[in-house]
Formats: structure tokens, C-alpha cells, sequence
């Protein structure tokens, strides 16, 4: 598996994988998505991660400003294979050191968010504050690079 920057070319496959799986993101307006997606490639901070074929199986998008990982998906058929954590530790090495990095998920006991938490508490992020986004209740982790 290799991880790198998206660009242009990856555009479509990144939408492919994505409509797989956004049922997993409540308010995903795929408009405005593709919007971000678009900015996220010019200002290099959309991660992908290919298969030895050349697949698109992991997408991260993060944000240097926010100090935010903003959206993470892994292709279904791929899951458990070390791809989410491969796609995060890569979006790791791209901060300073010190650096306190957020991401927005499901509370815990929200079956939709099991495998999400399940992941980010295994590399290390902690609980942080509760909040909601698009009507749906949420919380943020933190890890400190």
C-alpha cells in the first residue's frame, strides 16, 4: 500500500469510494464535499492510500490551519488492514512535533461511531468536548503529535 497526496486525477475515485460510504457522514452535502475536496488538493492536504493494483482504498482530508483531521474513509472490502492508521500516522509526520491535533466523531455508545473511536483510541487520541454537528450529537478527540 502507498500513501500520498491526492491530486486531480485521483478526483473521481476519491467520489467513487466515498459514495460507499456516506451513509457513515450525516450532512455530507456532496456539493459543498466536492468543493472542499477540490481545495484540499491544491493546498496538498487530501491523503490517499493505493493498493498494489493502483486502487484507491483510503481517503484523509486534514487541515494544516485547524489542526483538524476532517474527513477519513477506508473502502469497505479493505477495512482491518491498517490503512486508516497508515493514512492518520502519515498525516502525523506533516505537523510539529507539539502539535494538538482534533478530530470531530460520534459519541461514544453511538453504534455508528464504534469502529471510528474503536480506531482513534488505539493510536492514541483522548476525549475532549462534546458538540454537535448538522443536528447530531458529537465529540471531539485530541493527540498531541
Amino acid at each position: 500500500m502507498k500513501v500520498d497526496y491526492a491530486d486531480n486525477c485521483d478526483f473521481q475515485s476519491w467520489i467513487d469510494l466515498l459514495e460507499l460510504v456516506k451513509e457513515s457522514f450525516p450532512g455530507l452535502d456532496l456539493k459543498e464535499y466536492k468543493n472542499v475536496l477540490h481545495q484540499s488538493i491544491l493546498n496538498q492536504e487530501a491523503l490517499i492510500a493505493k493498493n498494489d493494483k493502483g486502487k484507491l482504498v483510503g481517503e484523509l482530508i486534514f487541515s494544516r490551519k485547524n489542526c483538524e483531521l476532517a474527513f477519513l474513509a477506508t473502502h469497505p472490502r479493505y477495512r482491518k488492514n491498517g490503512i486508516a492508521t497508515n493514512l492518520i500516522q502519515h498525516m502525523f509526520d506533516l505537523f510539529p512535533k507539539g502539535t494538538n491535533l482534533k478530530v470531530i466523531t460520534y459519541r461514544e455508545g453511538d453504534v455508528k461511531g464504534i469502529a471510528a473511536r474503536k480506531l482513534y483510541q488505539s493510536i492514541g487520541f483522548i476525549e475532549g468536548k462534546f458538540i454537535t454537528v448538522f443536528n447530531y450529537p458529537c465529540q471531539e478527540l485530541n493527540y498531541i503529535i
